[in-house]
């Protein structure tokens, strides 16, 4: 809505004011990429399914561009966020953002530590700190490979995992 009037204001006198309620704001994790939403949704989608379904925050995409003008403001006024991950840091004041390649690198764990302790216990950060290093690492090469079940092979790759980190 805020982006719709400050494109009337350019061409019409207009005087308006904009009220938000005063409610609890969802929390949000920001995904988003310098190359347009594609990239960003591709994000969303492996973060997304990396948070537990009962962990109530929400992951949204955005385009760099987006987050970088007047718009950014209403997305800031309209939602709780936690943090932004992406490829380039769009430098939203006072909001952390860790760098899609240390997700992938698993480096990740400390920042998302910060980001996520103030909604939720540690256990959970570090089951979603577990999902989130096996989504970005080895399920993009396996599910290239049409031929195996991807989530099945996951959890056994996974439990390998478990075991040789306790011996």
């Amino acid at each position: 809505l805020e982006d719709i009037l400050l494109r009337l204001k350019k061409y019409n006198q207009t005087e308006y004011q904009m009220i938000y309620p005063k409610i609890d704001k969802q929390k949000v994790i920001l995904t988003c990429c310098l190359t347009g939403t594609g990239t960003a949704e591709q994000i969303r989608g492996l973060i997304d399914d990396s948070i537990p379904s009962d962990i109530d925050i929400t992951v949204v995409s955005y385009d760099y561009d987006q987050l970088n003008n007047q718009s950014a403001d209403a997305l800031l006024d309209g939602y709780d966020i936690l943090g932004v991950i992406g490829t380039v840091n769009p430098k939203l004041s006072g909001i952390e953002f860790i760098p899609l390649e240390e997700v992938v690198s698993g480096e990740a764990e400390r920042k998302m530590e910060k980001i996520l302790s103030p909604v939720i216990s540690h256990e959970r950060i570090q089951e979603i700190n577990d999902h989130l290093v096996r989504n970005f690492s080895v399920r993009q090469l396996i599910g290239s490979l049409t031929i195996l079940d991807t989530d099945k092979i996951m959890n056994h790759i996974e439990d390998c995992l478990k075991q040789y980190e306790v011996t």
